[in-house]
This record gives C-alpha cells, sequence and structure tokens, in this order.
C-alpha cells in the first residue's frame, strides 16, 4: 500500500471516527502495513507514535467493542470541584 492509498484511506475514514476508533484505525492500518507501517500512519495521520501504538494494543487485547472513550473518571473536572467557592462568587 503506497502512501497516497493510505492518506486517501484516512481521509475518508477519519471525519466519521471518534477519537478511540481513530487511534484503533491507526492502529489496524499499521498492522496491516507491517514493517515501516507505524510510521507511515503517524506521517498520514499527524498522530502520535504512542497513540497508534495504543490502538495497536487496544487491537491485541480486543479492546474494540467497549463503548467508552475514556476511562470513568476521565476528562475535565468540574469548575465546582477544582474551585467550590466560585458560585458564591458570582452570585454575590
Amino acid at each position: 500500500m503506497t502512501h497516497q492509498e493510505v492518506e486517501n484511506l484516512w481521509n475518508v475514514m477519519s471525519e466519521s471516527l471518534d477519537e478511540k476508533q481513530r487511534r484503533i484505525y491507526a492502529g489496524a492500518l499499521a498492522n496491516q502495513l507491517g514493517y515501516g507501517g507505524l510510521t507511515l500512519v503517524h506521517n498520514v495521520t499527524g498522530l502520535a507514535l504512542n497513540t497508534i501504538i495504543a490502538g495497536k494494543i487496544d487491537i491485541e487485547k480486543n479492546n474494540i467493542s467497549n463503548s467508552r472513550i475514556r476511562a470513568i473518571g476521565g476528562g475535565r473536572k468540574l469548575v465546582e470541584e477544582n474551585n467550590p467557592e466560585i458560585v458564591d462568587n458570582i452570585i454575590k
């Protein structure tokens, strides 16, 4: 598979994928390409090498059907959790 073919596939697919699906798809492409695939997918997608490797690991561990994108508790905390007095300060 050539660089242009990988780029075409990525451009068609990446728009409709969420974060986890994009990572897994990139890992699958890298696996399919074999030697040098990781670097090629990295260059085409702009994804970090660690992200593509994480996608490959998700595939190996069959962790592709989980509906969650992030682990429970992941993501940004509520402003009120980080700054409990903010509500009182806004109301004043």
